[in-house]
């Protein structure tokens, strides 16, 4: 059965085509016309698609149907939804909701009033950031402690990358204020922060991630770093908008939404416009794709657009094969978060999973007839994201499976070699 997959996926990756614009397949779900969705949140194979004053929803297949999850009859902005394990913390601008069944219900936080721009789950801590500093809770989100040495750190986006979290700031851009922008790190959960290379004057939208490669969506276009956040450097090659406010990948693939419609980047190459069909076409220099997320195949964008009419507004989505990403890239992410980049590989792989709880893991290469060919890793680890490379520089071209072997579990992903 694993080799029959396999071998399915294998030419699924033959069978995939370049882009071209008569493939374009932007789907409009009309039952979230005319609706702002600042913020869409793709995790543990669910979509969550926060729609104002529309509420918060639930979608298994992409978007193309949902449920409301949170009725939101206050018509609450809602800022930022994030999760550790099945326990959900969301965050409005009348507080802060939790769920304890991945999102299906929310209750309010009592004497919570924390209004986070962006909330993250590392290890077991929650970290939320807004424009007055940072803040902290260890105890999934009932309870918040502000980091006394952070109110500096004015914070619209987070994430996380090993043992680094990363925070940015659009403020002085956004409200005009006399408030540095940029990037911080922190290396200690928090506690402690120091600026990184970017210029304090470029405003910090989004952050993706992809093994061990953080992409950074700014103002000034998207910017790139292989050190954990440290430098940075331009990739905008053919992005025609660099007014970027989202950003999504599926291996080497990188998705930014702009002020200008969607852009795509295959394998750091030439950036694409891929916005056909997306709204009126008259409108799109005024569109704004203010969030993006990958789900189940499908790319899925919040859009908006600056002019009066604002029936185009709402959830968008189109095919990964539209892009001639194949089943390979487009296999979902494991429960730990197992990803390889770039897949398919010629010279070395970077492979990443984010375990929930600590324990001993081993990390391996398997060929079709389930024989070892490498062996990457075996010891303990931390809940959190560990990243390993794969040079397999003597094995011949073909599909081998990714392994990982942790607390009794086990979660493969295949892994294409062209030399």
């Amino acid at each position: 059965m694993l080799i029959k997959s396999l071998l399915t996926l294998t030419l699924a990756a033959v069978l995939s085509t370049a882009i071209t614009a008569a493939q374009a397949q932007w789907i409009h779900q009309t039952s979230f016309s005319s609706v702002e969705v600042p913020r869409i949140l793709s995790y543990d194979s669910e979509l969550f698609i926060c729609a104002n004053d529309a509420g918060l929803w639930k979608s298994s297949d992409a978007g193309q149907t949902a449920s409301q999850v949170f009725a939101n009859p206050h018509s609450y902005q809602i800022y930022s939804i994030c999760f550790i394990g099945n326990i959900g913390l969301m965050s409005t601008d009348e507080g802060t909701y939790r769920s304890t069944n991945l999102g299906d219900s929310w209750v309010p936080v009592p004497g919570m009033s924390l209004t986070a721009d962006a909330l993250l789950a590392v290890d077991s801590i929650l970290i939320g950031g807004s424009n007055t500093g940072v803040f902290r809770s260890t105890d999934s989100g009932i309870s918040w402690q502000s980091i006394s040495n952070a109110d500096s750190v004015s914070t619209f986006c987070l994430t996380s990358i090993n043992t680094v979290i990363l925070a940015g700031s659009v403020e002085g851009w956004y409200s005009y204020r006399n408030t540095m922008d940029g990037i911080w790190r922190s290396t200690d959960l928090g506690a402690n922060w120091t600026r990184s290379s970017l210029p304090d004057s470029i405003g910090v939208t989004s952050f993706a991630i992809t093994g061990n490669i953080v992409f950074a969506g700014t103002v000034h276009g998207v910017f790139r770093s292989d050190d954990t956040g440290y430098t940075w450097e331009a990739l905008n090659t053919g992005l025609a908008n660099l007014n970027v406010w989202s950003l999504a990948t599926d291996g080497s693939n990188l998705f930014a939404g702009t002020q200008g419609g969607v852009f795509y980047l295959r394998n750091d190459s030439t950036w694409q416009n891929v916005s056909q069909d997306l709204v009126d076409t008259a409108n799109l220099k005024d569109t704004l794709a203010d969030a993006l997320a990958i789900s189940n195949g499908y790319l899925v964008a919040g859009v908006i657009t600056d002019n009066w009419d604002i029936t185009d507004w709402g959830v968008w989505r189109r095919p990964l094969s539209d892009f001639g990403i194949s089943s390979v890239s487009q296999m979902p992410t494991t429960k730990s978060g197992l990803r390889v980049y770039p897949n398919p590989l010629s010279q070395s792989a970077t492979i990443s999973f984010t375990p929930e709880i600590s324990g001993y893991a081993d990390v391996s290469i398997l060929n079709l007839l389930g024989v070892e060919v490498a062996h990457l890793f075996s010891g303990e680890v931390g809940a959190g994201n560990h990243s390993f490379t794969w040079k397999p520089s003597s094995l011949p071209d073909g599909m081998y499976e990714c392994l990982v072997r942790m607390n009794g579990q086990v979660e493969t992903l295949p892994v294409v070699v062209a030399h």
